[in-house]
């Protein structure tokens, strides 16, 4: 567990802390601000809170070693990437293959976990947004919004690798469980241009469990 509280000289709030707590394959962040208390103060809450909180048993919360998530040795190059023109084919494949994600995501749980992927950093981070490339999958990249566990997927689509067209599939896993599906670009995008897409909230198409919602305009 890592916590730190600290002041915050001008502004609303006097300090802040944070807490950040593993249990099992998630990361759990606590952060508290407070306008009237000093950072010592708030440390004092921020350990009571810590403490109330019914953690799983430790069987459950054990994890594998922690590996720090170091630059990319070769960082990712950007072409000319445009928005590609509606396709119902793979809007349907994209939206499919975010359920089967899930059900795969469900299936893991119950059988003997197999070696984690290792994760770099891409680029320079902003204050929207990291860029993150898995060892599991060297044709993308994912983006980590703000702390609040929205995570954007940039992959080599299903239909585009079937037609050969070379199209990337953006999507949105949200906290509550939702996955958005957005226009697909005619190649790899860069993280702006991602990140401009979805804040426009263009989405083609939702799923959420087993059911799927489709804008007609995407078809």
């Amino acid at each position: 567990m890592f916590s730190r509280s600290s002041a915050t000289p001008g502004g609303a709030y006097r300090s802040t802390a944070l807490a950040i707590v593993p249990v099992g394959e998630w990361i759990v962040s606590i952060r508290m601000s407070a306008k009237t208390l000093t950072a010592d103060q708030l440390d004092v809450r921020l350990q009571q809170l810590i403490k109330a909180v019914r953690w799983p048993s430790s069987a459950t919360t054990a994890t594998s070693a922690a590996a720090p998530v170091t630059a990319c040795t070769a960082p990712l190059t950007f072409t000319k990437a445009k928005q590609a023109k509606p396709n119902g084919a793979d809007l349907l494949m994209s939206l499919m293959s975010s359920t089967v994600a899930a059900k795969a995501k469900t299936e893991e749980k119950l059988t003997p976990q197999a070696p984690h992927p290792t994760w770099c950093r891409d680029g320079t981070a902003r204050t929207e947004y990291g860029v993150y490339r898995s060892s599991a999958n060297a044709g993308g990249y994912v983006m980590a919004l703000y702390d609040a566990g929205r995570v954007i997927s940039v992959y080599p689509s299903l239909m585009g690798q079937a037609d050969k067209s070379g199209t990337y599939a953006v999507s949105l896993e949200d906290v509550e469980g939702t996955t958005s599906v957005f226009p697909s670009f005619t190649a790899l995008p860069s993280p702006k241009q991602v990140w401009d897409l979805v804040e426009s909230g263009k989405r083609n198409g939702t799923v959420k469990g087993k059911v799927i919602t489709i804008n007609p305009k995407a078809l």
